[in-house]
């Protein structure tokens, strides 16, 4: 580089060996069951820094050092970005662990996953009664016990997954079994009543892929797929509307 003096390269090769280069990200990637995930795309986003997982899973991220967003992704995986940006502030190999990717079912519907493994629901179904006249109309949705299998959870979160509905919705059975009630509050409308829900986290991961953490209290529960305040076209069958009844003990 014209003008650029011995002494003055000198000068700052000792600059880059106190400041400058690159330091590591090193990790595994694996799947629920702890087999190595081959060729996942390891990636400070935002950035041309980015890897691939080798025949064992282990990945070595290379980046100068900085605060980054990671992510992991593999076809037919569910792609895991990190929760809180990452800090490498310096030139040295930082260690990422396991990291575990979940494979994304091929079954469609509201899936359990719970020990690595994805379990579909058992049916239940809601009967509407309805009746009355002027603001004594009532319709109601109420489970149908004779014909709903017990979809029997603990206490606490549960993780599901989903690829096929609107968006399921966990509403909590009154006294009478009831799901959801409706009433006139004026000549052209109907007031709703919901009933208690659970405490639902819900996150979009990928295109038609979503998954949900329901907290369930003590109780009896059923699950619809749900759309703009209503249930949806799909879940209705022979006159009643599908989903899933869950009883928490």
């Amino acid at each position: 580089m014209k003008g650029l003096t011995l002494a003055t390269l000198g000068f700052l090769s000792s600059l880059c060996l106190g400041g400058c280069g690159s330091m590591a990200m090193d990790g595994v990637v694996v799947d629920h069951a702890g087999q190595p995930v081959v060729d996942a795309t390891i990636t400070a986003v935002g950035t041309p820094c980015q890897t691939h997982s080798d025949s064992a899973g282990a990945f070595s991220l290379e980046c100068p050092p900085g605060v980054y967003d990671l992510s992991i992704s593999q076809i037919g995986y569910v792609t895991v970005n990190f929760p809180e940006p990452y800090e490498a502030a310096e030139r040295k190999r930082y260690d990422l662990g396991r990291q575990v990717l979940v494979k994304i079912p091929d079954d469609k519907g509201l899936l359990l996953f719970a020990d690595a493994v994805f379990a579909p629901l058992e049916p239940g179904y809601l009967e509407r009664d309805s009746g009355g006249f002027g603001k004594g109309q009532f319709r109601h949705y109420c489970l149908d016990r004779g014909d709903s299998a017990v979809n029997a959870l603990s206490v606490g979160t549960h993780t599901f997954y989903d690829h096929a509905s609107v968006g399921w919705r966990a509403f909590k059975l009154d006294d009478q079994g009831c799901a959801y009630k409706m009433s006139p509050n004026g000549p052209t409308s109907w007031g709703i009543d919901y009933n208690e829900k659970a405490e639902v986290e819900a996150e979009q991961l990928q295109k038609d892929l979503s998954r949900a953490k329901v907290t369930f209290e003590p109780g009896e529960y059923f699950i619809a797929d749900w759309d703009q305040g209503f249930f949806t076209k799909i879940s209705r069958e022979d006159g009643r509307y599908s989903g899933f009844y869950v009883k928490v003990d």
